[in-house]
């Protein structure tokens, strides 16, 4: 016939077992996965990289340039100067 009652409460307490120690599992890896700290230890030029190159885009969008543009603009800059 088939499996008996307790046999199957039985196989549903080890799914359910395996199923909780492979959610933890999951947990920490996502866990280890977004972590800088661990990431820094696995590869550390690749995050300073990647740290240079946000800085980099960073001061590019806010930042603008402190350089004076070249054409109307140097006028300005000389009287401000002479001032």
């Amino acid at each position: 016939m088939g499996e008996r009652s307790d046999q199957i409460a039985r196989r549903i307490e080890e799914t359910r077992g395996d199923l909780g120690s492979n959610l933890r599992e999951l947990e920490t890896k996502v866990k280890d996965a977004a972590d800088w700290r661990k990431q820094f230890q696995k590869s550390p030029l690749t995050m300073i990289a990647i740290a240079l190159g946000g800085g980099l885009l960073l001061s590019r969008v806010l930042g603008g340039s402190s350089r004076p543009a070249l054409g109307g603009n140097t006028m300005n800059v000389k009287e401000q100067l002479n001032d």
